[in-house]
């Protein structure tokens, strides 16, 4: 599938159906268009499971001192009680 749209392709011995893919426009036509492989990318399932991992390690992390709170930048509106 390419952004959605099944097509019919020929792929090089080392990909195998239903990876994801990166890809680049090499030459297009109306009846052909040849890709150039840049990166074959983790499944969606590989890809969640490492963001949930980097998202914990961050939140484990102690606090870096030198940022400023979001409560500082509260402020009081015309009309807000």
């Amino acid at each position: 599938m390419l952004e959605g749209v099944r097509m019919q392709a020929q792929l090089p011995p080392d990909v195998q159906p239903g990876q994801r893919l990166k890809l680049r426009i090499e030459q297009a036509a109306p009846e052909r268009l040849q890709l150039r492989l840049i990166e074959v990318l983790p499944d969606v399932a590989t890809a969640r499971a490492a963001a949930a991992a980097d998202q914990a390690a961050a939140q484990s992390q102690p606090a870096d001192s030198s940022q400023i709170p979001v409560q500082a930048f509260a402020l009081a509106l015309p009309g807000g009680d």
